[in-house]
């Protein structure tokens, strides 16, 4: 008996209009590390808030990469984990998403400086 999700018109907003992860571009697929969650860029916990600027749709492997993350930070993270990776895959993998968190960093300062949010 769980209760449906019920969702505020600016996040069914956002969740409908987005088709992949803004971090990675991944397809969403309903479940697993593909499916659709909401990231705050600007974590909660070091002063985001709940608006449309800060809310993206992201696949939940870099959701729960991010975690309570700045971008640059999660790109701190990446890095770590690189260091200490071994398998050929593992590390591709790390690399690209370390590239797609520092494109999104950059995006989101340009945009800053251009006025748009």
């Amino acid at each position: 008996m769980g209760s449906a999700r019920t969702y505020s018109p600016r996040k069914k907003n956002i969740r409908d209009s987005a088709d992949r992860c803004y971090y990675c571009g991944h397809l969403f697929k309903r479940s697993g590390e593909f499916c659709r969650t909401f990231d705050h860029v600007i974590p909660v916990a070091k002063g985001g808030r709940s608006t449309k600027d800060n809310l993206v749709v992201a696949c939940r492997r870099c959701n729960n990469l991010k975690s309570d993350l700045t971008l640059y930070e999660t790109v701190g993270r990446i890095n770590d984990r690189l260091r200490f990776a071994t398998d050929k895959k593992e590390i591709e993998e790390l690399k690209v998403l370390r590239q797609c968190f520092l494109n999104a960093a950059k995006l989101r300062k340009s945009n800053k400086k251009g006025g748009r949010k």
